[in-house]
């Protein structure tokens, strides 16, 4: 374990004589480990979901789900941020279920998706849709009567009309 923070912190700071050049290093392994919720109300769960007729995957996180839903809609469009969400999203975890989720045509949700199905359904429309969608899964799932959007960039053009 001290090894790992090690080997964050000196990727962090950009200092690459902290770790020794014969040390292999698993970073994918050292985030994950960081990244780990283990509170015992907390959750971190990944799962797709059929919204709009494609399936799109859902992450959720946060040391308490008693905390208020926090619904993340990301930029882009195509710009997923789980691969880097967990830089900035750690201390929102402390005070929300923080739920993201990769839009149609964006991350996993892309994968998941026949491209020729998904291209005609690629309208501000349908996004919004799947936002309001979504948002009511989640509602429903944690049993919240009222949920907050965040959305960055693309995200708002979405947000502000769900």
């Amino acid at each position: 374990m001290l090894k790992a923070i090690r080997v964050l912190l000196c990727s962090l700071l950009a200092v690459s004589s902290c770790v020794r050049a014969d040390e292999p290093v698993d970073a994918r392994r050292v985030i994950g480990d960081l990244s780990r919720i283990v509170a015992p109300t907390g959750v971190q769960q990944s799962y797709k979901l059929k919204v709009g007729g494609i399936d799109q995957w859902l992450y959720v996180r946060g040391q308490d789900t008693a905390n208020p839903v926090l619904l993340f809609i990301h930029g882009g469009p195509a710009s997923p941020n789980m691969p880097s969400s967990w830089i900035y999203q750690r201390p929102l975890e402390e005070y929300f279920t923080v739920v993201n989720y990769d839009q149609r045509g964006a991350g996993r949700s892309y994968l998941e998706a026949d491209p020729d199905t998904v291209r005609p359904t690629l309208t501000i429309d349908r996004y919004v849709q799947d936002a309001i969608a979504i948002a009511e899964h989640v509602r429903t799932r944690f049993g919240k009567r009222k949920i907050i959007l965040m959305g960055h960039s693309w995200g708002t053009t979405v947000g502000l009309q769900a």
